[in-house]
């Protein structure tokens, strides 16, 4: 069944023959797209939709890094757009991020990437042509049908196509990022990524943003993704002038339900996944993550004002209060009209939410003195109120 196959040369080949183009920039990785394709097929036991999807995604990351270097080269000027003061949102998984990132993109100065320009970016959307943009159906039609083989997905994390997304995604075109690791079981990836400098994914990852907007732009980008825990050294080279929120919430609490998400996602792909395992294996990751992060932060003295802790309860119990704290830090306009807004959102949003299955750190093998010794240094430093009993 050739037609299957993850050889990363083939299907390098396929996408540009596909596209008529040939240069994927000096961010892209040839060594991490190498190193992943081979744990796809030795690691990551895939299932035939596994492999289906696995090769869909990678062609098409392959085909949208060939034809934004092409359209950078065709209009250089795009690379000298500024990116002004861009907030980044991060923390560990199911500690209130998305509701914070969506929270904020309710601002009208504010722009957050959606989740179909992340998927087909080229060419660049306009406000004009936006409404008719056939890409909007096409990744429509995809997420639907995603979220019919994973509907324990939606539950945990609604995805929608003009929702604004994760901007790890746009990593995942330069084949150093971190979602790879969480879909698929690739150890072999995510010991070479953790080595790696993440620097050339983060330049990539503004040349990526000023390209979105040349089609049109707003006064600054609200962007969020947990992974940025390991990549804070690099955010801060590229982007010199950002701000940082990150978000805390009880280890405890969060653990299995962040261990629950990625069993979910990578049933859907692979024939065997290992529910205890992968827990374990997530619970060291988030711990050297906060670790990484706090020992950044600590080397860095000078950029603390740079940063915002906002604990979880804060957010959950005053979410316009942790806003008017969160802009009043860094020095933001809060204008009636975000406010009014915002508003808005947390009703209907509100109206949607529903009460999350509570998982409990044994359903995953999860030994809970373990796992208090494990998050006991980031839960001093950050003062995390526990939300289970010890």
């Amino acid at each position: 069944m050739r037609v299957l196959h993850l050889n990363a040369e083939e299907l390098l080949r396929r996408a540009q023959q596909k596209v008529g183009l040939s240069d994927l920039g000096y961010e892209f990785s040839h060594e991490g797209f190498s190193i992943l394709h081979e744990a796809y097929e030795t690691e990551a036991r895939l299932s035939l939709t596994g492999r289906l999807m696995t090769r869909h995604q990678s062609v098409r990351l392959l085909c949208n890094r060939l034809r934004i270097e092409e359209a950078l080269k065709r209009n250089p000027g795009v690379a000298t757009l500024p990116v002004i003061r861009p907030v980044f949102i991060t923390g560990l998984p199911r500690s209130g991020t998305t509701l914070l990132h969506r929270l904020l993109a309710q601002d009208p100065a504010h722009r957050a990437p959606l989740s179909w320009e992340l998927f087909y970016p080229v060419p660049a959307p306009t406000r004009e042509w936006i409404m008719g943009d056939t890409r909007i159906a096409k990744v429509d039609i995809m997420l639907r049908g995603f979220n019919r083989i994973t509907p324990d997905l939606r539950i945990a994390h609604e995805v929608g196509t003009r929702l604004p997304e994760e901007c790890i995604t746009i990593f995942s075109h330069t084949f150093l990022s971190f979602v790879f690791t969480f879909s698929h079981h690739v150890p072999s990836y995510r010991a070479w990524l953790e080595r790696q400098d993440l620097t050339p994914a983060y330049a990539f990852h503004r040349l990526f943003l000023q390209y979105l907007q040349s089609g049109w732009t707003a006064e600054r980008w609200v962007l969020k993704a947990p992974a940025h825990l390991f990549g804070l050294s690099a955010l801060l080279a590229i982007y010199p002038d950002a701000h940082i929120i990150q978000t805390h919430r009880d280890p405890l609490a969060v653990a299995p339900s962040f261990a629950s998400f990625t069993v979910a996602m990578r049933r859907a792909l692979s024939s065997v996944v290992e529910p205890v395992a992968v827990a374990r294996d997530q619970a060291q990751l988030w711990a050297r993550a906060v670790d990484h992060a706090i020992r950044f932060r600590d080397s860095k003295p000078r950029s603390s004002a740079q940063f915002c802790d906002v604990a979880y309860r804060d957010l959950i119990d005053d979410p316009m209060g942790t806003v008017r704290r969160i802009y009043g830090q860094f020095h933001l306009p809060l204008t009636e009209t975000a406010q009014s807004a915002m508003r808005h959102f947390l009703m209907r949003d509100g109206s949607r939410r529903r009460t999350p299955h509570a998982y409990a750190l044994e359903e995953f093998g999860l030994n809970r003195r373990e796992e208090e010794r494990r998050y006991a240094f980031y839960c001093q430093r950050f003062d995390v109120a526990p939300e289970i009993a010890r």
